[in-house]
């Protein structure tokens, strides 16, 4: 089993623990307004033909509101990375009427707030937890 790389690595579960505490770390303090904790899950759904079909969606912790949809045949980085821009630059503009950065930035202070998105998708990789992350300006 271990040369056809079926078995799990000894430091697996340690690298769970930490993933798990990433992602609690963000819940700490409950968001509370939108754009500060977004959500990015992975949706399966098989089709009559054989075929399977993956949905990725971010949506606002808070808000509850759920920023589009990309969709693939694969469950990949790039599909993250896709559902995470299709959300951040496209939806947020559409429905706000503004930027994401426009958004997220103090009209007083000028200070950019950071996002914290949360997912339990892990690869080696791209490991899951949470993540802020900066809009680029």
């Amino acid at each position: 089993m271990r040369r056809r790389g079926l078995l799990q690595d000894r430091d697996y579960t340690a690298e769970l623990r930490v993933v798990a505490a990433a992602r609690r770390a963000a819940f700490t303090d409950p968001p509370t307004g939108p754009n500060q904790v977004r959500q990015l899950d992975f949706s399966e759904f098989e089709t009559t033909a054989g075929g399977t079909w993956r949905i990725a969606g971010v949506a606002d912790y808070w808000a509850k509101y759920e920023f589009g949809w990309h969709l693939a045949t694969t469950q990949n980085v790039g599909d993250a990375i896709a559902a995470v821009q299709l959300a951040v630059v496209v939806e947020t503009e559409a429905l706000l009427g503004r930027t994401l950065i426009e958004t997220v930035t103090d009209p007083v202070s000028g200070e950019i707030h950071p996002i914290t998105v949360v997912t339990d998708i892990q690869t080696r990789t791209c490991p899951s937890g949470a993540r802020s992350v900066r809009p680029a300006v």
